[in-house]
């Protein structure tokens, strides 16, 4: 009786809950230095890990498919050195793959005319040289990247026709694809496709002076072109000046971020410009050649509208733009419009409405801007008043202004507000209006 009661109360007595211990969290030991002592390692393992080595590196060959040590990792080409190592023997009927069609000249500029007789340093006077002129034909040729850089069938990158932006091109000569180098899915062409990638296809300015003139060079090579390749820009002049052009639609090729185009035959002709890297960290113009300023005034001034000499002053505003405005823009509406100064707003008017504009002015008064690209159709002895940022003189225009023989001035700003984009290029800045009426007054203003 006494062990069926001890067997009643143990039934009764409930059941215990688990304990769950709380492990305390310890900082791990610090890795002792030098070298670890560790013990062999299996043969499996080892012949795994040289299994993923060998797959890395199949991997990276993939991305270059050149290999290592030529190619994108090599050394970059001439366009003249890959279009004469693949040219076929000379039997008398193949074409040439190389010419020149205008060769170095020495371009001299006169200093810049303002108030003071210390003239800003990249405006004074200076004798340059501007490379020979030519275009080459590379078969199998590739175009690369939103930029369009251009490399022959094996992968090797031309860098004399493959501009780019940067401070690592302009001054230590080595382009981004070496880097940035992926294998985009090929796009191949059974035709001749022109080249006209330029990194400033989206500014008016470049697309008149580094884009436009290769569209001669390319006319003048001989070889009939199929397609053109080209930076796309949603702005209606693009469109505008290749109608006049006679390139219509479906003979253009857009490049985008994962571009990489192969043609049967690729016919590249050469940059129009120079660049320098400024202190200030912008790219700096050295020269434009006199025969590309040349070929934009041909190609372009027929197609503009009849001058009309009710705008012979014209001030050219920026009220519109995202950068660069002038501040005190009101007040030098005011000094301006008295002396018959007509307000124009250029991206509310057609390529051949500007055309007009500045074929019928004798005097152009504007804020540093691509608008200025007009400066191509004046008649000689037109005068121009730049006004410039005091961080910001590339002297563009002052270039111009000599290859077309204007009567060039600048002004500099007082001082800069960064808006939208700051650089140094983007800043408003405002003008000193006193300096400007002593400016107007200098050039015979009245």
């Amino acid at each position: 009786m006494a062990s069926k009661r001890r067997l009643k109360r143990r039934r009764r007595v409930p059941a215990r809950k688990p304990v769950v211990r709380v492990e305390k969290r310890t900082r791990k030991p610090p890795v002792r230095k030098g070298r670890r002592k560790t013990a062999a390692r299996p043969i499996r393992k080892i012949a795994g890990r040289k299994a993923k080595l060998g797959a890395g590196r199949k991997a990276r060959s993939r991305r270059n498919p050149a290999g290592r040590g030529t190619g994108l990792l090599g050394s970059p080409w001439t366009a003249k050195e890959a279009a004469i190592s693949s040219a076929a023997p000379a039997d008398g009927r193949s074409e040439p793959t190389f010419v020149e069609y205008y060769p170095e000249e020495n371009v001299h500029f006169e200093a810049a005319k303002g108030l003071d007789e210390t003239v800003h340093e990249y405006l004074k006077e200076k004798t340059v040289t501007a490379r020979p002129a030519f275009a080459a034909v590379i078969p199998n040729g590739r175009v690369w990247g939103w930029d369009g850089a251009v490399l022959t069938s094996d992968y090797r990158l031309l860098s004399d026709v493959s501009m780019e932006f940067s401070w690592e091109y302009i001054i230590d000569h080595r382009h981004s694809i070496q880097r940035r180098w992926r294998t985009n899915p090929v796009l191949k062409v059974p035709g001749t496709v022109g080249v006209l990638t330029h990194p400033g296809g989206r500014n008016f300015y470049h697309w008149m002076f580094d884009i436009v003139p290769r569209i001669h060079l390319l006319r003048n090579s001989g070889v009939p072109i199929d397609k053109y390749v080209m930076m796309r820009n949603r702005s209606p002049y693009q469109n505008e000046i290749l109608n006049l052009l006679n390139i219509p639609r479906e003979q253009r090729i857009y490049t985008h971020k994962r571009f990489h185009l192969q043609a049967k035959k690729l016919v590249v002709p050469s940059l129009t410009s120079k660049f320098s890297w400024s202190p200030s960290h912008y790219p700096l113009p050295v020269v434009y050649a006199r025969w590309a300023c040349q070929a934009v005034r041909n190609q372009l001034l027929p197609h503009g509208n009849p001058p009309n000499e009710a705008n012979e002053r014209l001030y050219i505003s920026r009220s519109m733009a995202i950068q660069r405005k002038m501040l005190n823009e009101r007040d030098l509406l005011n000094l301006l419009q008295p002396l018959g100064f007509t307000v124009i707003h250029p991206e509310t008017l057609s390529v051949r409405d500007q055309i007009g504009l500045f074929a019928s002015a004798k005097t152009i008064v504007a804020p540093h801007g691509a608008a200025l690209a007009n400066l191509a159709f004046c008649r000689p002895g037109t005068q121009v008043i730049e006004l410039c940022p005091p961080n910001y003189v590339p002297g563009y225009f002052w270039m111009l202004s000599r290859h077309f023989d204007l009567d060039y001035y600048c002004l500099l700003g007082d001082r800069h507000v960064f808006s939208s984009k700051p650089w140094q290029g983007g800043a408003d800045f405002t003008v000193d209006l006193k300096r400007l009426a002593e400016v107007l007054e200098k050039a015979g203003i009245r």
